[in-house]
């Protein structure tokens, strides 16, 4: 990465070619260990990556509360749609029994009616055939 790369994307560690300019090739200096830079540089690129560490660290830490509470929510309403389906199949299972109660009645009724229908008959058809008898 070039110097100006560097500075445009505002990274305050420069480049490795810009620290070995600044040492102009000394290295015999305890800052050599850090790609030729000052050891400011070196404390620098240091703080500067414990902090980006800390900063990745908060921001995992938060992504894990927000999953943890999404969870949370879905399982309650898991938990809602769960109690809801239960109501659904008690009332359906209510209207159904009262559903089945009015066919039977219906049907008996029906059985009546018929019934009913068939002694009439028969008490027509008796008065007729009485009738004729007693011309």
């Amino acid at each position: 990465m070039s110097g100006e790369t560097s500075r445009l994307l505002g990274s305050p560690l420069g480049s490795i070619d810009e620290n070995e300019e600044r040492t102009n090739g000394n290295s015999t200096s305890c800052a050599s260990n850090c790609f030729g830079g000052s050891i400011g540089e070196c404390i620098g690129r240091y703080a500067f990556s414990t902090i980006v560490s800390a900063a990745l660290g908060c921001c995992c830490l938060l992504l894990y509360a927000q999953l943890l509470s999404v969870q949370y929510q879905l399982h309650k309403e898991q938990e809602e749609i769960q109690h809801l389906e239960d109501l659904i199949e008690h009332d359906q299972k209510d209207e159904i029994e009262s559903l089945n109660e009015r066919v039977e009645a219906e049907h008996k009724a029906m059985i009546y009616h018929l019934a009913g229908t068939f002694v009439l008959i028969g008490g027509l058809i008796t008065i007729f055939n009485m009738r004729k008898h007693m011309e």
